[in-house]
């Protein structure tokens, strides 16, 4: 019997299309195949199952071979797509990355990794560990937590430590069970508040029935259970006897005589299944501070990380992708199109500088990323991080109605602190203030900056006995005069033309007035004031 499938194909309309399926072929929900679409062949994501059809449908061609998306991610981007009222097929190119071409299905070779625990070694103050341990409290399940701390006091550091301690975490339980048994394992060691140790009263038993994936089966495999954070009732009733003892500052439960698990049958996509390797996403607003973020972590870490932004090259771009989708990347360092990866075991989500306005998204695909990753984290009941020294108003409002969690670090990294700020009011360019602290500044040998944020050298020249303003002929705002190149430039659209010697509006001569203040006029004033000091000019 033929059997029928909805297709999400990545094109900007918002349907689903139906395809046969025929009998030699086996695709489930999230596998990727090629099918025919007019004269053209694309890379589809089998959406869901479908009823019988009226009409002779096309056959889906082939299936590719690549670990189908999880079910999460189809539930999390109809949700998107409706939320934000987007063609649910954009939402198939932002998946897919750009990667998936029929053209390329030959370059989609994934060549895995060795895996690595990720060793980052920070030295926290008191106040970073204790944040550190309450965020690491609230890994079980699906919460948000505000980091909050001013600039300097080492946000990254404790989100670093927390990602360290997680993959840490998974890695181990990876390394302490057999490997046969890593995936029937999985509902029971993948828990971030257990802690299988290899003690030498843990034992691993094999039963001599065991069957294969696909079924449900009683097992005697683990003796003793160790908790190294606090113990888990769900888990205590369900795997555990009532005896328990306490040693070394860690709690061991006997484990129950017989486990019973129930595994459903992996999907076949000709890999190595390996579902306990724990995957963080950090988001970012821009994709200049990915770059430095992968070098910061890279320096003090020996896990597995990536980075995904428009400025990846074609082949970067399809590696990262398929390290992604297989699960060998561990920290995925990413901006806004980063949230609809394929991730294989999603288990964290940091949005660093969360306030910041350039995680909205305003063409093509529109959507706000910080928002939609909370609803990523809900859908996926994992915890997300929120950080930043200036959180939204939002953000406050959900802290104070107790829907999130707020950890604050009040000093700054290092026992450093803010210079002294001193707000003056005077009617000069150069208070005498300002004069005497850059002279002995000078005096001692140093260098002194000064931030002056307007380009050029007066903002406007203005007709002293009219009031005419010289303004641009292509967007009506005021030309600003640059002395060096001597010339009236628009700041917009880069319109220019020379200064007039006299007003077109009045026809005055010698009349222009240049009025306010640019870095070159300030310039010219410092050299004024101490014509021995060196001096430059940085400007854009």
């Amino acid at each position: 019997m033929t059997r029928i499938v909805e297709i999400l194909l990545p094109l900007p309309i918002d349907q689903l299309f139906s395809y046969a399926v025929e009998e030699d072929t086996e695709v489930s929900i999230g596998d990727y195949v090629v099918v025919p679409f007019g004269r053209k062949r694309l890379i589809g994501i089998v959406w869901k199952y479908s009823d019988k059809s009226d009409r002779e449908l096309k056959c889906i061609e082939q299936k590719v071979d690549l670990p189908s998306i999880r079910p999460k991610l189809i539930e999390f981007a109809e949700w998107v797509a409706q939320y934000n009222v987007i063609p649910i097929g954009m939402l198939a190119k932002v998946i897919m990355g750009g990667v998936l071409k029929v053209n390329q299905i030959d370059k989609l070779v994934y060549a895995e990794q060795k895996q690595e625990i990720s060793k980052i070694d920070y030295k926290l103050n008191s106040e970073q560990q204790i944040a550190r341990d309450k965020i690491i409290s609230n890994l079980n399940e699906y919460s948000v937590t505000l980091l909050d701390g001013e600039t300097g006091s080492g946000k990254t550091e404790v989100y670093l430590s927390v990602i360290a301690q997680l993959i840490k975490n998974y890695s181990t339980y990876e390394h302490c069970l057999p490997k046969r048994y890593h995936s029937m394992m999985y509902p029971l060691w993948c828990h971030p508040s257990v802690s299988f140790s290899c003690h030498p009263s843990v034992s691993f038993s094999c039963h001599p029935s065991a069957p294969t994936l696909g079924s449900s089966f009683s097992y005697n495999l683990i003796t003793s259970v160790y908790f190294n954070l606090r113990p888990i009732p769900n888990l205590e009733s369900k795997f555990l006897d009532s005896s328990v003892s306490y040693l070394n500052d860690t709690f061991v439960f006997k484990a129950k005589p017989t486990v019973t698990f129930s595994i459903s049958r992996l999907p076949s996509t000709g890999m190595t299944q390996r579902g306990g390797n724990a995957q963080v996403l950090i988001l970012l607003p821009e994709i200049v501070l990915t770059s430095q973020l992968v070098n910061r972590v890279r320096s003090q870490t020996s896990g597995n990380i990536v980075q995904w932004h428009s400025g990846l090259t074609p082949k970067a771009r399809r590696n990262n992708w398929l390290s992604i989708a297989n699960g060998s990347a561990q920290i995925i360092i990413g901006a806004r199109s980063a949230l609809f990866l394929p991730y294989k075991n999603l288990k964290l989500i940091i949005v660093d500088e969360e306030h910041d306005s350039s995680f909205k998204q305003e063409q093509g695909v529109i959507y706000n990323a910080r928002d939609m990753a909370i609803i990523l984290a809900k859908i996926e009941n994992i915890p997300i991080v929120l950080s930043s020294a200036t959180p939204l108003l939002e953000t406050i409002y959900h802290v104070k109605n107790g829907n999130y969690n707020h950890v604050k670090l009040t000093k700054r990294f290092g026992g450093a602190e803010l210079p002294h700020i001193k707000v003056v009011n005077n009617k000069q360019w150069i208070s005498n203030e300002l004069f005497e602290g850059i002279k002995q500044t000078i005096e001692k040998k140093q260098q002194a900056m000064l931030f002056l944020n307007r380009r050029g050298y007066a903002q406007l020249a203005v007709c002293k006995k009219c009031g005419y303003k010289i303004s641009c002929s292509n967007c009506a705002v005021w030309l600003t005069y640059h002395k060096k190149k001597n010339v009236l430039l628009c700041h917009h659209c880069s319109y220019q033309s020379k200064l007039p010697e006299k007003c077109s509006n009045c026809q005055s001569e010698q009349s222009l007035f240049l009025y306010g203040v640019g870095i070159e006029r300030l310039l010219e004033e410092i050299v004024k004031l101490i014509p021995n000091a060196k001096t430059a000019i940085i400007s854009s």
